[in-house]
């Protein structure tokens, strides 16, 4: 739910096939009424704690996307190789969220060649869209 206008995100998986988000407005009789964003196939993540923009990632996981929450613009997107790993190989996790208004955390994860999974985790700067380094677990 926005902690300011009361509306509702509604994030739909519909398993392999797609995902889609839905916004919960109040029509004119304070039905209800659900309008689905313009992309597809991105899995809603978190909100910032004002509620001013959100965090996605692509349903195939190649990367992640932030979103103003007013008019829906595309502030920034990350792609894997943007995190310094090779996108074959690599994928950004369904996790993570806003550490702080201004930080968020994306996972980002793997295997190794003994098939091992690995995960780590980095801060994005939500204001500029810049890495500001690796949290240590």
């Amino acid at each position: 739910m926005h902690p300011v206008d009361g509306s509702v995100y509604l994030d739909i998986g519909e398993g392999q096939d797609n995902s889609v988000i839905l916004l919960d407005t109040a029509g004119a009789d304070s039905k209800l009424e659900f309008v689905t964003h313009p992309w597809s196939d991105r899995c809603l993540i978190d909100r910032a704690p004002s509620g001013q923009q959100f965090m996605t990632v692509d349903h195939g996981q190649a990367d992640v996307t932030f979103h103003d929450h007013l008019n829906r613009d595309v502030p920034f997107t990350l792609p894997v190789e943007a995190f310094g790993y090779n996108g074959e190989a690599t994928f950004v996790e369904w996790s993570g969220g806003h550490q702080t208004e201004d930080t968020a955390i994306v996972t980002l994860g793997g295997e190794t060649q003994d098939e091992e999974e690995w995960f780590r985790y980095h801060l994005v700067d939500v204001r500029t869209g810049t890495l500001s380094g690796e949290v240590s677990r």
